[in-house]
């Protein structure tokens, strides 16, 4: 099967051409602007984003999106995760969390596939539990954005991931790979190709 992947993140093409090797999946990239859906859930954004891509394309693709959920903050800042950043950005996170006792966050990550097969897409979602910090640390960004110089992971507690070494981080990236949104995707598609 081949399919082919939508995004304008180079750093993202890059990684999802390397992990379907794994799984000897053939994957095409295409560099294309999407309409995204202004809405505060992943999942709904990553399919009406599969839905826009597949009326352009016409073939089987997937997509990728990603959300910052903090409970403290009735689940803002949501899929707005990128318009966040370039509003207000890490520090205005920080300060909306000024006195809130429930630091808990997750990112949340959906891939959507869509095909011809399909009346919709099929959603794979991952989530990734931690907190915010009470302060913008500095270190790499590790072509990240600023959102990780204020989330902790429990798998280096009380560090913000602009914090992690280059081996760390690739340690950090690893463990997630295990078991994530990507993973699925594929793991599904090479049992659909066994059929």
């Amino acid at each position: 099967m081949e399919v082919t992947f939508v995004s304008t993140n180079q750093a993202k093409r890059r990684v999802v051409l390397l992990r379907a090797k794994k799984w000897g999946i053939k994957v095409n990239t295409v560099n294309l602007e999407l309409y995204e859906e202004q809405s505060m859930s992943v999942r709904e954004v990553a399919k009406s984003k599969a839905m826009y891509a597949y009326s352009i394309l016409k073939k089987p693709l997937f997509i990728d999106d990603r959300g910052l959920i903090i409970p403290a903050l009735n689940g803002f800042p949501g899929a707005l995760l990128k318009f966040t950043i370039n509003t207000i950005g890490a520090e205005g996170i920080v300060k909306l969390m000024e006195n809130k006792k429930n630091r808990k966050a997750y990112f949340e990550t959906a891939t959507a596939f869509m095909s011809s097969e399909l009346k919709k897409p099929i959603v794979f979602s991952y989530r990734e539990h931690g907190s915010i910090l009470d302060e913008v640390r500095s270190g790499k960004l590790h072509r990240w954005t600023d959102i990780i110089r204020i989330f902790s992971t429990p798998m280096y507690s009380g560090r913000a991931l602009s914090e992690l070494t280059d081996n760390e981080w690739n340690n950090y990236q690893e463990d997630k790979a295990r078991e994530d949104h990507i993973e699925k995707l594929f793991s599904w598609l090479a049992e659909k190709k066994k059929l």
